[in-house]
């Protein structure tokens, strides 16, 4: 589960319920705070670096109780998504900088601002703006870059977040149901052609999945997306013409070939 569904009391229902579960920990929380404070002088050691999906991840565990049960808490660190992360702070700051110059800051931006600088007003509407750079300095040092997540099942750092990203996969499976697959709104009036309509859907939903699979362990999605390859392959005719054995293909262009051979499909 993602940050947003973690709590004290999430978590207390899960124990209770007996379910096995790994959830993001949100800088907000204590536990987060304390785990990177514990890691940061020692994380880059080359004995916490970990491969997950290609990426290059600084990872250590450690086990802890939660209330009487053993919980392993993996901490992480990205030094690729630290940059990032660290240049869209750095632009958000100097874009509120500039605003609260102009005196054009937005009403949504008040708490980060709050938060980031130090605003004194004078008489005769005079503004005196300075940074908090001890906030900026926390900010920077404790959240970007770094991750937590806490687990009651996976015991192993890589394995834990490989998992945890997994679910995004989900989110992405429903939303190709609701746009690719055209399942936005099923169109139909009876519980039978509904119970069908989904199981079509869902046999297109693997087919679909396997197809990006492949697509991505040949390293294709970074230029290419299965739309692209549906699109090409739509032009792609076989014909047969009774009382002859032999079957009529349309030639097939250089990218139609590359594809036949991504997926061992022969004419």
């Amino acid at each position: 589960m993602d940050k947003g569904f973690y709590s004290e009391s999430n978590v207390d229902a899960l124990y209770d319920g007996r379910y096995k579960f790994s959830i993001g920990v949100p800088f907000t929380t204590s536990v987060a705070c304390n785990a990177v404070k514990e890691n940061r002088d020692r994380m880059d050691s080359h004995h916490n670096l970990i491969y997950v999906n290609e990426d290059d991840v600084y990872a250590t565990t450690k086990v802890i109780k939660w209330k009487g049960h053993r919980c392993y808490q993996h901490t992480y660190f990205d030094s690729l998504k630290a940059e990032l992360e660290n240049r869209k702070f750095t632009h958000r700051l100097k874009e509120c900088y500039d605003a609260l110059c102009s005196g054009s800051e937005k009403a949504e931006e008040a708490p980060f601002i709050s938060k980031y600088f130090k605003v004194t007003t004078y008489p005769k509407r005079q503004r005196k703006i300075e940074y908090n750079e001890d906030a900026i300095r926390e900010h920077k040092e404790n959240n970007t870059g770094w991750f937590v997540l806490i687990s009651n099942d996976i015991r192993d750092a890589a394995e834990a977040l490989l998992a945890y990203r997994r679910k995004d996969a989900v989110e992405k499976n429903f939303d190709d149901l609701k746009n690719d697959l055209d399942m936005k709104r099923l169109r139909i009036h009876t519980n039978a052609t509904m119970e069908g309509r989904i199981f079509i859907q869902f046999i297109s939903l693997i087919l679909t999945t396997y197809l990006k699979e492949v697509m991505g362990k040949n390293g294709w999605t970074r230029n290419h997306n299965l739309q692209e390859i549906f699109s090409e392959m739509k032009s792609l005719k076989q014909v047969e013409v009774e009382g002859k054995r032999k079957k009529l293909v349309t030639t097939p262009t250089a990218f139609q070939q590359s594809i036949m051979a991504l997926y061992q499909v022969t004419p």
